[in-house]
């Protein structure tokens, strides 16, 4: 599993994805194969590529008993070492309730782990004087 080869080097932070190459490809051709994802029909392997939550890749080769060799890639967010607390992203609009901004204050979550969405600036008016920091 993807899961347990990323684990050896730390615990996935929030988000993981994985690609496979199989056949038998120069550096360039892989590159080419996950930018252009020709016949697949969503893009996958594009679209892992350039998904901006996934900020670290482990690559690794190897021989596929039935293809020749296979390429790897694991992307993840981040990756935590012993005793690292993961991140936390907490999404909020102006209809949040006043207690559960007090209870984000209580855990000490700083504003910049909270997304506002819709560009809303009394949400934002309000993360300023409940968390303050």
């Amino acid at each position: 599993m993807p899961t347990d080869r990323i684990s050896r080097y730390g615990t996935i932070d929030e988000t993981w994805a994985e690609s496979n190459i199989f056949g038998g490809y120069n550096a360039q051709e892989v590159v080419e194969r996950l930018l252009v994802c020709d016949g697949q029909p969503t893009r996958g392997f594009r679209k892992t590529l350039f998904n901006d939550q996934l900020l670290l890749c482990g690559i690794s080769c190897g021989v596929h008993s039935a293809h020749g060799n296979i390429i790897q890639f694991e992307y993840v967010k981040g990756l935590l070492r012993e005793g690292e607390a993961p991140s936390i992203r907490v999404e909020i609009s102006e209809d949040v309730s006043p207690g559960v901004m007090e209870n984000l204050k209580k855990l000490g979550i700083d504003k910049k782990k909270v997304t506002v969405l819709k560009d809303n600036r009394t949400a934002e008016k309000k993360i300023e004087s409940l968390i303050g920091k």
